[in-house]
């Protein structure tokens, strides 16, 4: 009854098209059906050993994450998680867990950290651990607004072990939301191995073409 009351006075619309959908509904059937991961594809990002990405930045797929993101659409961290947890599945990846940190700026602007709320959902799925083990030192321009070369400038001293006393293990499993050029995860994991990891596993939402 409740739900029939939200639906008549505060129809609900994909994401993506715009149709209408039910309440709960975050894209309607046809947009849902073009996110058709995991891909099995492995791409090649320097100091990183195989990175996978559920799907490809397009829509629907970008227009998910950019409403997780920007207009505060938190319970996609749940659908998302769900990914993350046929990923592992389908790859049999196995490791401590690091995300990619958020910058105080981007935690300031959207009032949430989008990768570890991800990973608490995630949690919830799979006995793993999840080790904040990065920090980033500095604010610089948002990665979306920079071309590839300057993305790989930007990112050059941004990140450091939360503690130089820090003991990682040698396996982990690399996340962050979207991988554009790589230069930001790649940044990390050049990081994690100069401090003793062997192994790295990259696993993202989306990736750019």
């Amino acid at each position: 009854m409740v739900l029939n009351f939200l639906e008549r006075f505060f129809p609900n619309s994909c994401t993506s098209c715009g149709a209408r959908i039910p309440v709960r509904n975050f894209l309607c059937e046809h947009c849902e059906n073009q996110i058709k991961g995991p891909l099995l594809e492995n791409f090649s990002i320097s100091y990183i050993n195989k990175t996978y990405a559920f799907w490809w930045y397009e829509p629907p797929m970008n227009d998910l994450i950019k409403a997780y993101k920007f207009q505060g659409r938190f319970r996609l961290a749940e659908q998302f998680a769900e990914m993350l947890f046929k990923m592992i599945f389908k790859f049999n990846i196995d490791g401590t867990i690091i995300p990619v940190p958020t910058t105080f700026s981007a935690l300031r602007k959207r009032g949430f950290d989008t990768n570890a709320l991800i990973l608490k959902k995630l949690n919830r799925k799979l006995d793993i651990t999840v080790l904040n083990a990065l920090t980033a030192l500095r604010r610089p321009m948002p990665q979306s607004r920079l071309s590839g070369n300057d993305r790989v400038i930007s990112v050059k001293g941004k990140f450091q072990l939360v503690n130089s006393t820090l003991k990682l293990p040698e396996r982990v499993i690399l996340f962050d939301d979207v991988i554009t050029t790589g230069a930001t995860v790649s940044e990390c994991a050049k990081i994690l191995k100069s401090n003793g990891v062997i192994e790295i596993i990259g696993i993202s939402l989306a990736k750019s073409h």
